[in-house]
């Protein structure tokens, strides 16, 4: 039994199916990306799983329980965590205060960067152990809008970190970044990957083909095939739909 499971999960949007009848789970302890190509229902699938849509059919379970249609914030503190497509993180703060306002939202149960802001020594030394994980622990008294793409990222996986979850949802992690910059991104995954479980969604093919322990395919919707990389790679269906017919 996978972590995270769906059975039969469908979105509509109006006449729209953008996610068809999907069942899926997520093994324990692995790194599974979900890729298909532009229009495939990733982000809507994605968006379902964390709770920021209300599938139309279907249901959600983590660790065998149903979390289906809950709001983003009751599935954080159940213990799944999301980073976005675009950074999201607070700009006028500096890096360790970032940390800082989502480790105080675990322990009080919310958002609130005023008072973090005046006690910011309850949360220090937790927040300082996660930008170290992250490897931003030398940024850590730099505004966050001074940080380049890449460190972005990985402070918003840090953010991800801070709720302290079982299972991180990381939505493109490496969009936007430099070679460098995507090498430092795969050995944090990599070094996540020991302690989590994660399930991402990636359009560069070398990351995915080289990170993942399993791969998901995403087509109009449905998915066509999940199994290992290389297993993946091969089928005809999927080289058709997505990889250019490269095996």
């Amino acid at each position: 039994m996978g972590v995270l499971e769906t059975s039969g999960l469908t979105k509509h949007f109006g006449g729209v199916t953008a996610v068809d009848d999907v069942d899926l789970s997520v093994p324990e302890g692995e790194i599974t990306s979900l890729i298909g190509p532009n229009g495939a229902g990733k982000t809507t699938l994605f968006n379902m799983l964390a709770g920021a849509l209300e599938p139309s059919a279907g249901v959600v379970r983590f660790r065998d329980e149903e979390i289906t249609g809950l709001p983003p914030e009751a599935i954080a503190r159940k213990g799944i965590a999301r980073s976005f497509q675009i950074t999201n993180v607070f700009e006028g703060l500096s890096v360790l205060e970032n940390v800082c306002v989502a480790v105080q939202a675990r322990h009080r149960g919310g958002w609130n960067v005023y008072q973090h802001v005046d006690n910011r020594d309850d949360y220090t030394e937790e927040a300082l152990e996660i930008l170290s994980v992250v490897g931003l622990e030398h940024e850590r008294d730099q505004p966050a809008s001074s940080l380049s793409h890449g460190d972005k990222r990985s402070l918003e996986i840090g953010l991800a970190l801070a709720i302290g979850p079982d299972l991180l949802l990381l939505d493109e992690p490496a969009a936007g970044m430099s070679q460098v910059e995507i090498k430092e991104m795969l050995d944090l995954i990599n070094d996540l990957s020991g302690e989590y479980t994660i399930l991402f969604v990636e359009h560069n093919m070398d990351i995915v083909m080289n990170i993942s322990d399993t791969v998901m395919v995403l087509q109009n919707g449905a998915i066509i095939a999940s199994g290992p990389p290389a297993e993946v790679q091969a089928d005809e269906s999927v080289q058709e739909a997505y990889l250019g017919g490269v095996a």
